[in-house]
């Protein structure tokens, strides 16, 4: 913390003539996140979480605890049974979680689907699917018609490394079918530090694609997270009713629990790599993004300037014509277009008495 310090008081220094938002943006990029240099970055949990953070944490913390106590007392496990035994009302349950943790504030996606395949099993698919898309082409619905300035306000306040793979969507890459489809793969797989309605407040806010390649785009991307969390609540339930004791011997008990603990690592890795694929896939799309608007400003910079005219401020557009002036004051725009008004005229003058000699 000393060290941090030190440096923001060096950047301060240092800072001359300055605004204190340029000595921000410097003691930021140089790690600091005290409050004298850098009170943005503390929403950002650099230093002191604000208050809704704080509530967050809270509530993650007294779910997590909740879940914890009614497993042990078998409570969880009767009421997954009680869901259960509704058949195809527990499905509609979770189409209208899926839609809840569609909206913008929504939260809660992995979490749903996990419990929903712990309660379902493999009929969680059914309730994901028909969930989702109507959960995407809400969230991007609502997000455009009532909270583009708002998404378009927490868009900026996101960290750089978290916001440049999200400006994607606003760039020319993304302006075609196949590039919207590409990044909106990429950012639903595991690119995008959003949560799922988040996410989709911020396609509808940032883009004008259509309602339904927005909902095709999501659809296609998450459909290896559906059999990842869902066969990981699988196996979870299924581990719970051998440890209830439902298996025949202990042989039998121990093979099936590492028979779902294999299956568990499996799927986890598989999400891994899927989201280690999608990072890097982003990092080389910003790359490539980066490199096509660096030549057009190299082209600029070295671009050919026109001739100055001599004496004054203006810049002369006929080739091989200076204007002569013995004062050395810059001329205003509208003086230099008199200029050229009059050379033009001169030369015109110029051609008429030469044709009739």
């Amino acid at each position: 913390m000393k060290q941090r310090e030190k440096m923001a008081e060096r950047a301060h220094e240092q800072s001359g003539g300055r605004g204190d938002a340029d000595v921000q943006a410097e003691a930021c990029e140089a790690g600091c996140c005290t409050r004298q240099c850098c009170a943005g970055c503390r929403q950002h949990f650099c230093r002191r979480p604000t208050l809704k953070q704080l509530i967050a944490g809270l509530l993650f913390a007294l779910a997590f605890v909740t879940i914890i106590i009614l497993s042990s007392t078998g409570d969880l496990r009767r009421l997954c049974d009680e869901l259960d035994a509704l058949g195809w009302g527990a499905v509609a349950i979770f189409v209208f979680l899926f839609i809840f943790s569609g909206l913008p504030f929504g939260y809660g996606y992995t979490i749903i689907l996990v419990s929903a395949g712990y309660v379902c099993g493999w009929r969680a698919l059914i309730a994901a699917e028909i969930g989702q898309p109507s959960a995407v082409a809400i969230g991007v619905l609502t997000s455009r018609r009532c909270l583009r300035m708002s998404v378009q306000a927490k868009l900026d306040s996101l960290p750089e490394a978290w916001s440049r793979p999200l400006r994607l969507l606003s760039t020319d890459l993304s302006r075609s079918v196949k590039g919207f489809i590409l990044i909106d793969v990429l950012l639903r797989s595991g690119g995008s530090p959003l949560p799922f309605g988040m996410y989709n407040c911020l396609v509808g806010s940032v883009t004008s694609v259509p309602i339904y390649l927005a909902t095709f785009s999501g659809f296609l991307a998450s459909q290896p997270g559906f059999f990842i969390h869902i066969s990981i609540g699988h196996a979870l339930a299924e581990s719970m009713q051998q440890s209830n004791g439902t298996s025949t011997g202990d042989e039998d008990s121990g093979g099936g629990f590492a028979r779902i603990a294999l299956q568990i690592a499996i799927t986890l890795a598989a999400g891994m790599v899927v989201g280690w694929w999608a990072r890097r896939r982003l990092r080389a799309l910003v790359q490539q993004h980066a490199g096509t608007r660096s030549p057009t400003a190299k082209q600029a910079s070295v671009a050919p300037a026109a001739e100055p005219l001599e004496g004054s401020g203006c810049q002369s557009t006929s080739p091989g014509r200076t204007i002569s002036s013995s004062s050395q004051s810059s001329e205003t725009p509208v003086e230099c277009a008199n200029l050229e008004g009059d050379m033009a005229v001169q030369d015109l003058m110029d051609l008429t008495n030469a044709n009739a000699a």
